[in-house]
């Protein structure tokens, strides 16, 4: 897992595998090996470019396919199978003899290629996802009145992977640049595949983005949650990585398609990316992970979300968004500046997203490009590691910020120190359930 690549455990590199190919690389030749149906077969064709189609109607037949095609690969194990799954590679003809074709076939800490997330699907290792209304698999087939939604599907595993493919992957892949519709990482030739595998996003690339943000904004995947000790229960911080899907499209962002699962704050939530990057890797990965801050901290303040005394990050940021024209501690130059990166921005939780980037970026940096308002907010819900905000405080745009955030952390942490004493003096041994919690309210030292 990515804590784990954090604490130096394991490599953050995938181990690449180079697969010899002895003969040709024979796409056609190990579908014939599946006995395609007639629909299938013409899907398959279109993905091949045997006939003349636009975009979108490609994109559509590689995702009806998608489904059939794992399902084989699963008893056949092609690596042509698994080339057309993981890559969009479709060669109509047979690569002849080549040297190698290095596939990264190993996942790196949470970061899935979407033929390895399908398989946690199927054995029912992971739910499937909501779809883009937030229903469920269960609300959908209660809502149709079915009790499978691929008609006929005998196998309960495959009924959710046709849900899965058909309500997340395919709709996830318009999404990634603004509805266009078409799988722009289809290869055909033995060239278009070697250009491509030198610009492709691997699970490695995305997992060392992801860590260098997490070791400067350690909190980003940390929330609140219950935890039992002995019969009394607590909520106290805890980090819980989301899973990383990386699907065969294109596009110049990623998405938080979800927050956690189902109504269960304490588990896993699910970003995905494209595998061809329109825009610096770095920079998705930041976008995201604000999404994903902002999508769990309105969840978990509910209907107070709007609310500045009640709503925490999303209440506080809401307000701000509202109310910078009136405030004075924002110069009339500020505001002017904002009313420009705003005019085209409709909703806040873009906003916020535009302007955490500023503060990962630059501010981490002690290059202000943040009004004092704003400052002061991501200073309280999106801290910086110690180490930086003892950096930041010598300068004079942060040291009160961050003084007063760093008193109201030796509060919570003093807190937290009169809980820990309660529970052991009531003979409940507490362990290392408070490390976390004590570890992210640590105080500048004067």
């Amino acid at each position: 897992m990515l804590k784990d690549i954090l604490a130096g455990k394991i490599s953050s590199k995938v181990e690449k595998e180079n697969v010899e190919i002895i003969g040709d690389y024979d796409l056609t030749g190990a579908i014939s090996k599946i006995g395609l149906d007639a629909l299938e077969r013409d899907y398959f064709d279109l993905c091949l470019g045997i006939h003349e189609a636009e975009p979108a109607q490609i994109y559509n037949a590689y995702w009806k396919l998608y489904p059939r095609m794992w399902q084989a690969n699963q008893k056949l194990n092609f690596i042509e199978l698994t080339g057309f799954l993981r890559y969009g590679f479709a060669s109509p003809k047979p690569i002849i003899k080549p040297e190698k074709v290095n596939f990264e076939l190993n996942a790196s800490g949470p970061v899935l290629f979407s033929d390895q997330w399908l398989a946690r699907i199927y054995n029912g290792e992971s739910p499937v996802s909501r779809n883009e209304l937030g229903q469920s698999f269960e609300d959908v087939m209660k809502a149709g009145k079915t009790e499978t939604y691929k008609e006929n599907e005998r196998d309960p595993g495959m009924d959710k992977v046709y849900y899965e493919v058909d309500q997340m992957m395919s709709k996830a892949g318009r999404a990634f640049s603004a509805g266009r519709s078409e799988i722009a990482v289809l290869r055909r030739t033995e060239e278009e595949i070697s250009a491509y595998k030198e610009s492709m996003v691997t699970p490695a690339k995305i997992a060392q983005e992801l860590v260098n943000i997490i070791r400067l904004d350690n909190t980003a995947f940390m929330r609140e949650v219950r935890v039992f000790l002995s019969e009394r229960s607590e909520f106290l911080p805890k980090e819980i990585l989301p899973f990383v899907i990386l699907l065969p499209s294109a596009g110049n962002r990623a998405i938080c398609w979800q927050e956690f699962e189902g109504r269960n704050k304490d588990t896993p939530g699910r970003l995905i990316f494209p595998m061809v990057e329109e825009d610096e890797l770095k920079d998705m990965v930041i976008s995201v992970i604000a999404h994903f801050r902002w999508d769990i901290a309105k969840s978990i303040a509910g209907t107070n979300w709007m609310n500045p005394a009640d709503g925490g990050l999303t209440g506080k940021y809401f307000d701000y968004c509202n109310f910078y024209k009136k405030s004075q501690e924002i110069s009339d130059e500020q505001k002017e500046k904002l009313n420009e990166q705003f005019a085209n921005i409709l909703m806040d939780v873009d906003k916020f997203a535009m302007q955490y980037e500023g503060w990962i970026k630059y501010e981490s940096q002690g290059i202000q490009k943040l009004d004092r308002v704003a400052r002061r907010i991501f200073a309280e819900f999106c801290p910086f590691n110690l180490n930086t905000r003892k950096r930041l405080i010598r300068q004079p745009a942060y040291t009160e910020i961050l003084r007063k955030d760093s008193n109201r952390r030796l509060k919570r942490k003093q807190e937290l120190e009169r809980r820990i004493y309660k529970l052991e003096r009531e003979g409940i041994s507490v362990g290392n359930t408070f490390d976390s919690a004590m570890k992210i309210h640590q105080e500048i030292p004067e």
